[in-house]
């Protein structure tokens, strides 16, 4: 009698514990990195689903692995131009960079391409910028082009525009590509490295629930970054509601690439979750920076 009750108080805990246990189980197959993990990714891996792989596989999709030998070998790469942990702290970054390679070099022979680049070109198609885009990149950065005329300098911003555009459409292309993919990622893996991922400044700023302005720029040779006074007077003005955050470009080089900057200055807007809300390449000045503010509500 004693076991039969015994056995009987089991099935009860099981009754009332198995459906509340399969559910969690079920969230957890499905969430997304953009579920789990807001803003860490933007690339290819931002839809991938976090679930149980096997042992030494980090990521998969469709006959397409990423092994730790993989991660290995790139991180060695990695290593060879930073410093301390940093491959670490970037390795989520890193392992996103793998499995796109590899992803766009298998669509870039199904589409018959003889590169990647070449498949990439074919994809996002002509980049045209017009005389107008010319002429307000030119108005807003004139105090940066040491007196130059347009004329002089209107077919350089061109080229420049140019190459930014077809870097943003080629990046949206890749990010499509990694959606199409359904790729899974290690879900233990990713639990590790996303705290060393982090562990920066911006990314600090981005998770205490307040609008974040980055400002990413260097000195030159030829000086002090400019940039500078700017940043100090906003956090003069809005520092209490508002995260001001300076990347050097020539030092913090990963940190530029997770966030596409391509080119510097380069102004990032995010809202209170940390998300990107707009952005501005070139030099923006006190009218410019309180005006995308006010758009994002901070006054």
């Amino acid at each position: 009698m004693k076991k039969r009750t015994e056995w009987l108080s089991w099935v009860v805990v099981w009754i009332l514990v198995a459906p509340q246990a399969w559910t969690q189980n079920k969230e957890t197959e499905h969430q997304t990195m953009a579920d789990a993990y807001p803003g860490l990714l933007a690339g290819g891996l931002s839809q991938a689903r976090l679930v149980e792989l096997p042992e030494g596989i980090l990521a998969r999709s469709k006959g397409v692995d990423v092994t730790e030998k993989d991660m290995d070998d790139e991180s060695m790469r990695f290593s060879a131009s930073i410093h301390g942990n940093e491959s670490q702290k970037h390795a989520i970054f890193i392992l996103e960079k793998i499995m796109m390679d590899k992803l766009l070099l298998q669509v870039a022979k199904e589409e018959s391409a003889l590169s990647v680049q070449e498949y990439l070109s074919m994809a996002v198609g002509e980049t045209i910028v017009t005389d107008q885009e010319v002429e307000e990149f030119f108005e807003s950065n004139e105090s940066m082009l040491h007196g130059a005329k347009l004329e002089q300098v209107k077919e350089q911003i061109r080229s420049h525009l140019m190459r930014q555009k077809a870097d943003k459409s080629k990046a949206e292309h890749i990010r499509s590509v990694g959606e199409a993919a359904e790729i899974e990622l290690s879900a233990a893996w990713v639990k590790e490295k996303a705290n060393l991922a982090m562990d920066n400044p911006v990314d600090k700023a981005r998770g205490n629930g307040r609008h974040s302005l980055l400002v990413f720029s260097s000195g030159s040779c030829c000086g002090p970054d400019r940039m500078l006074p700017l940043v100090e007077w906003v956090r003069e003005i809005h520092g209490d509601r508002l995260n001001v955050i300076y990347v050097n470009a020539r030092t913090d080089q990963l940190l530029c690439q997770r966030y596409g900057v391509q080119a510097i200055p380069t102004l990032v807007f995010l809202n209170e979750k940390g998300l990107e809300v707009s952005r501005n390449l070139g030099f923006l000045d006190e009218t410019g920076i309180e005006e995308r503010l006010a758009q994002m509500g901070v006054h």
